[in-house]
């Protein structure tokens, strides 16, 4: 289990350090000029970088927000017109080993109490 939860921080944690300074060096449109879809990614984004951060104290709540984000993001390109595969969808990675991870230990839990 320990592995498993290290894995998981791990890759979120180069996931990070890869994804922030492009988003903290992008200029700002004006939201009220992008498109729907613009206005979902840009949503969506935020709410992974900060799942990625989250994942050092609350796998569970970081890994139901990673993995919705990489399932919403395909589900918003197709409707978009787009192909399903999005940058978004590594966070199914991390998001599901983040899950599986916190599952391992409310089971655990549960056998000792």
């Amino acid at each position: 289990m320990k592995a498993l939860r290290w894995s998981a921080r791990l890759i979120c944690l180069g996931m990070f350090a890869f994804a922030a300074p492009f988003y903290a060096g992008e200029e700002w449109p004006g939201l009220a000029d992008l498109s729907w879809y613009d206005s979902a990614q840009l949503i969506l984004v935020t709410a992974s970088l900060l799942a990625m951060l989250l994942a050092w104290r609350w796998e569970l709540a970081a890994g139901l927000i990673l993995t919705a984000s990489g399932a919403l993001t395909s589900l918003i390109a197709l409707a978009a017109g787009f192909g399903p595969f999005t940058p978004l969808n590594f966070c199914l990675v991390p998001g599901l080993l983040l899950l599986a991870c916190a599952r391992g230990l409310k089971k655990k839990s549960r056998r000792s109490a």
